[in-house]
């Protein structure tokens, strides 16, 4: 999960612009084609180009390196600035009795709180762990709505005799699919689901003989979705709204496909009946249905927006030619040919894995690694020393400032790199605050020169993890 969100943190700029990228063609594609059944289809390959893209993204093959100027910002060593003086600063020695050390003032050069977080949290990082949050109630609301189809499958019942020999003589009539037809009280309207072996739900008020007309244009209505095989299209969505909920073409391109969907099953269904006695069923079906929430959640309805739904009804009314319900075997061959084109080009302009496999294979040299050992035995010295009274603070700063170069020479990774500067300022804290304390407690006879000392060294380390900081929080 957090390997996750900091990967997201680094590559989320590629992967946001190359699933725009190819959605925006999705849709640009979708806006100039005129005939719905070619708008539904390039508009589902778009979305399911997306989603290959995404997982493509993160596979090592050669790309070419046009998003260069991310990857060397995320991977650029930090260069730790030069101290501003060699040595503690040249300060007079004051007695205690004659002017007592003062606390800091706003602008005073001592030290100050230095935050012991691994990494300060980015606009980059929150803007991560909310798309991750958001994900994960996407597939909350997909799994809520599956239990609940399931519960309501279960719960249903066969068809009356007389709808069972209706269905039978539409399946006659339509040449398609069987699929299972059950009947239900907790279904509010007519619906659709299932890949393999669909199904059709049908509610308990429907399922009157008075209403066997409208009961005849439902089925009909469906039997089209299952022809068409809507549901497969309808998977597509819901597996990409997880990964792509937060895109506002997703969504345009969802309502696209949806009403387009659902005018094709239209336009088929009234063509065993007159299209004036099928808008007028259906019409009085939604009129008498509750106003219910579109559902994405694997099942196809007979409508879905009110306003969409007497859209269609108008434009069924007003066409004067049947749509097509398929593509040609051609324009199948060339959008697949095209969309393998464009799917092929992204990825191989767009991707964030050589990056990624960049930085592991740049591991320390045998030589930086005998550096970093020879700096951390140098420093365990100095410190024994220091104890001792042998050596300086100057001498144990300069160690553990090199022990801190030597480590950000050999690292990319921006928490790694601030963990090595965090280590460093904890060492001069080590020095400063016990000195501190002597200082306030009184015994200020040579502990003072010292109090100076340590206090300049611990402000050194304090610069460069302030620096590092300001250049890596965007």
């Amino acid at each position: 999960m957090f390997k996750l969100v900091e990967l997201l943190t680094v590559h989320g700029d590629v992967l946001l612009l190359g699933s725009t990228f190819l959605l925006l063609l999705g849709a640009m594609s979708n806006s100039l084609t005129r005939v719905p059944v070619h708008r539904q289809r390039l508009s589902e390959l778009a979305v399911a180009a997306t989603l290959v893209w995404i997982v493509l993204a993160w596979v090592p093959i050669p790309r070419v390196d046009l998003m260069g100027m991310w990857h060397n910002k995320q991977n650029d060593s930090f260069q730790v600035p030069p101290m501003q003086a060699m040595g503690a600063p040249a300060m007079p020695y004051v007695s205690p009795a004659e002017s007592p050390l003062q606390a800091p003032g706003p602008h005073s050069d001592a030290p100050r709180p230095v935050s012991t977080s691994i990494q300060p949290v980015s606009w980059r990082e929150t803007m991560a762990i909310v798309y991750m949050t958001g994900a994960g109630g996407c597939l909350l609301w997909l799994v809520v709505g599956q239990v609940a189809l399931i519960r309501a499958g279960r719960s249903s019942t066969e068809p009356p005799p007389w709808i069972a020999d209706l269905y039978e003589s539409l399946l006659t009539l339509c040449k398609c699919q069987r699929a299972k037809l059950r009947v239900s009280s907790n279904c509010a309207r007519p619906v659709v689901f299932g890949l393999f072996c669909p199904k059709i739900m049908l509610p308990a008020e429907l399922c009157r003989r008075e209403r066997q007309r409208q009961l005849r244009h439902v089925l009909l209505h469906e039997l089209a979705h299952v022809k068409r095989g809507d549901a497969w299209g309808h998977l597509l969505f819901n597996l990409a709204l997880p990964l792509l909920y937060f895109h506002p073409i997703y969504w345009w391109i969802n309502g696209r496909v949806r009403f387009d969907r659902e005018l094709i099953a239209d336009d088929w269904a009234a063509r065993f009946d007159s299209r004036r006695m099928y808008v007028e069923d259906l019409i009085d079906l939604v009129r008498k249905s509750p106003r219910l929430v579109p559902g994405s959640m694997g099942v196809l309805g007979i409508f879905q927006f009110r306003t969409h739904f007497f859209r269609r009804m108008e434009m069924l009314i007003n066409r004067k030619e049947s749509l097509s319900t398929a593509v040609s075997k051609k324009w199948r061959f060339a959008l697949l040919l095209s969309v393998a084109i464009v799917l092929a080009a992204t990825t191989w302009i767009l991707g964030v894995q050589p990056a990624v496999a960049k930085s592991h294979s740049n591991q320390p040299s045998p030589a930086a690694l005998a550096q970093i050992k020879s700096a951390e035995k140098a420093l365990e010295a100095n410190w024994a020393a220091f104890d001792n009274g042998t050596v300086g603070v100057e001498s144990v700063y300069l160690w553990s400032r090199r022990l801190m170069e030597s480590r950000i020479a050999t690292i990319s990774d921006h928490k790694q790199q601030r963990e090595a500067i965090l280590a460093h300022v904890k060492a001069m804290q080590k020095f400063h605050l016990p000195v501190e304390a002597l200082w306030k407690i009184g015994a200020r006879g040579g502990e003072t020169e010292k109090m100076y000392a340590t206090q300049y060294y611990l402000r050194e380390a304090e610069r460069i993890i302030e620096d590092f900081d300001a250049k890596n929080t965007d």
